[in-house]
């Protein structure tokens, strides 16, 4: 008779052993995923095709009565060159924006990208709406920004030329970059003062073509001003 009750009790005794260890493996579990850094959780990417460069032309960015207050930029002695607007993740037919990802860990890494950009608040704002779509972190994706600029030869249009027609335009940036395949650049103006070029590259940032809503934004006939 006592076996049996011994028998009958053998699966109460066990859940009384198993279940705090049950029980502590789940809460190890859980506090282990709550503390794995936000880096290797999300940074993810949306979907996307290739990457447009937009490259911004001073003279044309200072035209803007918002932005000549940058003496860097705009000041009287400052010298017309081009500057990053952004690198832009892009689907054939339309583009991603503001993707939820995690803030960067430093904040110094857009302070680090004054030559490079605008102003470390011009970092920020093209990170937020544009990187935090690549699936790269913000060192990652300011490495790749640099990158497929550095690989670009500009123009020097920072001579006495005050006019260009856009054919001419095209012709010196074609042929100061013969690794540009045939429609990867885009020249954009702004009540024809030249504004932006941009040029696509694809994941790999080689160049490539862009889609076909990357198209010229300057009047086919009569001239570009530069300055």
């Amino acid at each position: 008779m006592f076996g049996q009750k011994t028998n009958l009790l053998r699966p109460y005794f066990t859940f009384l052993i198993l279940a705090p260890l049950v029980l502590f493996a789940a809460l190890y579990v859980s506090e282990s995923d709550e503390t794995k850094p936000a880096a290797t959780q999300s940074y993810r990417a949306a979907p996307f095709d290739y990457y447009l460069l937009s490259l911004t032309w001073t003279p044309g960015f200072c035209s803007n009565a918002r932005n000549d207050s940058l003496p860097s930029l705009c000041g009287r002695n400052s010298k017309p060159r081009f500057i990053v607007h952004g690198l832009w993740p892009q689907r054939e037919k339309d583009w991603p924006e503001f993707c939820a990802s995690p803030p960067p860990k430093d904040e110094s890494v857009f302070d680090a990208q004054k030559d490079l950009l605008s102003s470390a608040s011009a970092a920020r704002h093209q990170w937020q709406k544009h990187g935090s779509c690549s699936g790269l972190p913000p060192d990652a994706y300011f490495a790749a920004m640099h990158e497929t600029f550095e690989g670009v030869t500009l123009p020097q249009l920072w001579n006495d030329r005050v006019h260009i027609s856009l054919k001419d335009l095209r012709t010196m940036v074609e042929r100061a970059n013969p690794q540009l395949p045939k429609n990867a650049i885009a020249i954009i103006c702004n009540r024809q003062m030249l504004s932006e070029i941009r040029i696509c590259f694809g994941k790999d940032l080689k160049p490539r073509s862009c889609a076909r809503n990357v198209q010229d934004r300057c009047a086919k006939r009569g001239l570009i001003t530069l300055r």
